[in-house]
């Protein structure tokens, strides 16, 4: 793959990652229905999709826009130690997975899971090109 093709791609998988994110904190939101009064829970969910937006654009300009290595860096041991940290809240009971609660929540965690295999390709492809870049 080229440079061009590579960024392209990672810029496409963000966004995917974005629009998953905030899928998910909606079919969360559901959990919540009963626990929190609506307008809590509807501030709740407007500061985590604007978390979210802000963090994503946030890398987009430090990885994407100007390119960055220390970000990327940061995403790549994050997404390969998230899997493990996951399985190990579950087994431990520290986390609920709500397959029951909330429809398709399955999907959602498996989309995720593969998201990251591939967002972990690209941010070690766009490190190294921008590695390669910065040297220039």
């Amino acid at each position: 793959m080229n440079d061009e093709t590579v960024r392209k791609s990672w810029l496409v998988l963000l966004i995917a990652s974005t629009l998953l994110s905030i899928v998910t904190l909606f079919l969360v939101r559901d959990m919540q229905e009963n626990v929190l009064p609506e307008k809590i829970q509807f501030f709740i969910l407007c500061s985590q999709v604007l978390f979210a937006l802000v963090f994503n654009g946030s890398f987009y300009y430090c990885a994407y826009r100007k390119p960055g290595t220390k970000f990327l860096l940061v995403s790549l041991v994050l997404t390969a130690i998230s899997p493990f940290l996951n399985a190990f809240l579950y087994f431990t009971g520290r986390m609920d997975i709500p397959l029951v609660k909330v429809p398709y929540y399955g999907l959602v965690v498996v989309a995720g899971q593969l998201l990251g295999v591939l967002w972990f390709v690209f941010c070690w492809k766009l490190r190294k090109i921008n590695l390669r870049v910065r040297k220039v």
